[in-house]
């Protein structure tokens, strides 16, 4: 008797996982198609974005779709938290399968300039790299900078995703 109501919980629960995964993978599905669909591109061509003072200015619910084109090229971004309060926040880089683009971040009070800049785990080609702040606080600035992992990881034609996810 034990066993069959222990196959009969396996059974049960093992429908419910299957509805949780099945749910999570349209979640995501749908998050992606969303992300791509408001993605715009930001195309890096000499003199855009190419420091923290002509960051591009990034919102929450937009992804911006670059290149890396030349061995010292690199693209500035950034969002300024005006909510209020505190945020809870990540910045995310997607790399195409066949370069490795780094993302490297940094967050300051108004008036204050930035100088060292934190460097984001690297998940090679192919991976996302983020990071994350546990409390923006109110006024406060995040920048991003994405540049080639090394002096030949850049591309006029593959390239990287980012965006910033607030809570």
């Amino acid at each position: 008797m034990v066993t069959l109501g222990l196959d009969s919980w396996k059974a049960s629960n093992t429908v419910c996982w299957r509805d949780i995964v099945k749910k999570k993978m349209a979640s995501l599905a749908l998050s992606l198609v969303l992300i791509f669909s408001f993605t715009q591109s930001a195309f890096a061509t000499v003199g855009f974005a190419d420091d923290y003072y002509s960051a591009y200015v990034v919102g929450p619910m937009q992804a911006y779709q670059g290149h890396i084109t030349t061995s010292t090229d690199s693209d500035w971004f950034k969002w300024t938290n005006t909510t209020g309060s505190a945020k809870v926040l990540s910045v995310i880089l997607v790399n195409s399968g066949q370069q490795n683009y780094d993302l490297e971040v940094a967050y300051a009070p108004p008036g204050v300039n930035i100088d060292t800049l934190q460097k984001a785990s690297d998940n090679g080609p192919g991976g996302i790299d983020s990071y994350s702040v546990g409390s923006l606080p109110h006024n406060w600035t995040i920048y991003w900078r994405v540049k080639g992992h090394d002096s030949s990881q850049y591309s006029s034609t593959v390239p990287y995703i980012t965006w910033i996810h607030v809570q």
